[in-house]
């Protein structure tokens, strides 16, 4: 089971900061095996396919993308490294690209004269999202909370994740 990872809201869904990578997910093994257990381990997306294969006892094709993370086919060297990719918000294109390792997180921006918060209509509408793009525009917000709204942003970001978990020192 894996949930979603936070519709609308700024720096959530779409967006390459933790808040809008990281989502939740349980597995169950067969025979509750490591039950009640936790991993830390990169797992992206794309690893799921290749990952439910295996764990059905199936090799993954060697043209699926993603690696199977558990079951008969489980890769013994695990990704150091996952790789972030955001393109489209609705009817906006934008072109971010994103490396993280445990501890960093390198992020850059192809195109500096767009906001981070790009006019999404759907989230424009939300009373959250207007509330705070009128708390911006009347100078109330502090400089963290202002960051996202800003009518630019940074070609690069890089961040300690270990000392800055919610990336606001670049």
């Amino acid at each position: 089971f894996y949930g979603d990872h936070g519709g609308p809201f700024p720096r959530h869904k779409r967006a390459l900061y933790e808040t809008g990578t990281k989502v939740p997910m349980v597995i169950k093994f067969p025979g509750n095996a490591n039950a009640g257990a936790s991993d830390d381990r990169f797992i992206s997306f794309i690893d799921l396919a290749p990952t439910v294969l295996s764990l059905s006892g199936i090799e993954p094709p060697m043209v699926m993308q993603g690696i199977a993370q558990f079951g008969k086919y489980e890769v013994v060297e695990k990704p150091k490294y996952t790789f972030h990719t955001s393109d489209r918000f609705d009817g906006v294109y934008d072109r971010l690209r994103a490396v993280r390792s445990k501890r960093y997180k390198y992020m850059k921006s192809f195109d500096t004269t767009l906001s981070h918060a790009l006019p999404v209509k759907y989230r424009e509408q939300m009373p959250m999202m207007r509330e705070l793009s009128r708390l911006y525009a009347a100078g109330e917000l502090n400089e963290n909370q202002a960051r996202w709204l800003h009518p630019t942003k940074p070609a690069e970001e890089l961040y300690d994740l270990q000392k800055d978990p919610y990336e606001l020192n670049n």
